[in-house]
């Protein structure tokens, strides 16, 4: 599990808060309750598509689709906790690892003196795969059928962010399956790399006490990173 740099993460939250439209690794949500199905929904989405990305992202609640810093009640802002987000996102996930930090700011807004609450919901990229959505079925509408255009998140999908329009969507075409096959491919082999990296070297004595390093096939490799 990747570890999160405070003082990285400070900078980081500045760099983004700055934007005053979203990007493909900064998501806006209005002053929206974390209590608001169809508002969860749409940040569990969020997640997992900025999961997949090389750089992973955030999604900010409190500033609107126009880009104006809304900032949110105080039982809005009360509602976003944490541990609630990531238990559910823990039902979503199955064993694939992706850490999410949620952090909760009071800042203050420039020409007026006013403080506005604002949450930070915090996405590094998963490591070595792609986040697979494994949750259950959800729909736009619970009360109508399971038809396409009424599915928001289904059982094995894989969401990223699309660059144009700024979106989270469901990967579909070839340039998008070939960018995240070549993402995978070189998050594997850096975290294997790391992984070798901090390995104890283990050595066997044999008879006769001379020393050896047992060779290592192609499956040990696959082994040592397995969840």
């Amino acid at each position: 599990m990747t570890t999160i740099d405070t003082k990285q993460l400070e900078s980081n939250l500045a760099y983004w808060f700055n934007f005053e439209r979203e990007q493909v690794d900064v998501e806006h949500k209005g002053n929206v309750p974390w209590t608001d199905r169809k508002k969860k929904l749409e940040i569990i989405k969020s997640v997992f598509a900025l999961a997949n990305n090389p750089e992973g992202g955030v999604v900010i609640v409190g500033i609107d689709a126009n880009g104006k810093r809304v900032g949110l009640s105080k039982e809005k802002f009360a509602s976003f906790q944490h541990d609630s987000l990531n238990r559910e996102l823990k039902n979503r996930i199955g064993n694939q690892d992706v850490q999410v930090v949620v952090e909760k700011k009071e800042l203050p807004m420039e020409g007026i003196q006013k403080f506005k609450r604002f949450v930070f919901i915090v996405v590094q990229p998963t490591n070595e795969y792609p986040l697979i959505y494994s949750g259950k079925l959800e729909k736009n509408n619970e009360n109508e059928g399971d038809y396409t255009s009424n599915i928001f998140l289904r059982p094995g999908a894989l969401y990223i962010r699309n660059k144009g329009p700024i979106e989270n969507k469901e990967i579909a075409t070839p340039k998008e399956w070939q960018s995240i096959i070549e993402t995978t491919l070189r998050k594997y082999k850096s975290e294997s790399d790391r992984r070798k990296s901090i390995e104890p070297e283990k050595s066997v004595v044999k008879s006769g006490a001379v020393k050896y390093k047992p060779q290592k096939s192609r499956f040990d490799d696959e082994l040592i990173i397995k969840k």
